[in-house]
C-alpha cells in the first residue's frame, strides 16, 4: 500500500511539474484564473487485472463526469471532476478526480488525475490525452478523450482504458 501511494504521489507531482513554465506579466494578466467547465460521458473499454482483462461486453459501467477547471496560464490549468459512475446492477459510485492539464497545441492537452473511488476504496491516477474540436460561435468545444486509469484496491490494482467524449465551455 506503501508503494503504491509513493507512485501515486510521484506520477503526480512530476506531471504537474513537467510544463511549467516562466512567464512575463502581460501573458499572465491576459490568461491567469479563466473559469471553465465540462461535461460528458465516460466509458469503460476494457480493464486488465490479475493477467485477465474484461471488456464492455462483459461488465457495463458508464460515468457521468462534470468538471470545473481553472485555467492558471496558457500552458497549465486545474481541474476537478466529479463522476458518478452507474453500472448494470444499478450500483452507483462517485470518483473524485482533481487534476492538473496540459495544453499541447492544436486542441490537445495531456493531463493526469489524482483518483478517488467513494465507495468502492479504490484510489490511483488517470493519465490523459484530450483532443478539442472547437464550436465556432459558442465559446465551447466538443472533445474526445483517452484515458488510462489506474486503481489500486484492497486486493491488487487495476488498468483500463476508457473513452470520455463531452462538450467544454
Amino acid at each position: 500500500m506503501r508503494k503504491a501511494i509513493t507512485l501515486l504521489t510521484a506520477v503526480f507531482a512530476i506531471s504537474s511539474l513537467g510544463n511549467l513554465q516562466a512567464q512575463d506579466d502581460s501573458e499572465k494578466e491576459a490568461s491567469e484564473n479563466k473559469l471553465g467547465a465540462h461535461v460528458g460521458v465516460v466509458h469503460p473499454l476494457i480493464t486488465f487485472e490479475d493477467g485477465e482483462s474484461t471488456n464492455i461486453g462483459d461488465f457495463y459501467n458508464v460515468g457521468f463526469p462534470v468538471g470545473v477547471t481553472i485555467k492558471k496560464s496558457e500552458k497549465f490549468m486545474f481541474d476537478i471532476e466529479f463522476v458518478p459512475f452507474v453500472d448494470e446492477k444499478s450500483n452507483v459510485n462517485l470518483l473524485f478526480h482533481p487534476g492538473v492539464l496540459f495544453p499541447m497545441g492544436g486542441d490537445f492537452t495531456f493531463g493526469t488525475r489524482a483518483a478517488f473511488e467513494i465507495g468502492s476504496g479504490a484510489y490511483g491516477f488517470s493519465p490523459l490525452l484530450n483532443k478539442a474540436f472547437p464550436i465556432p460561435k459558442c465559446n465551447s468545444a466538443f472533445f474526445v478523450e483517452l484515458v488510462l486509469p489506474v486503481r489500486f484496491h484492497a486486493t491488487g490494482y487495476n488498468t483500463t482504458i476508457a473513452l470520455h467524449v463531452g462538450v467544454g465551455f
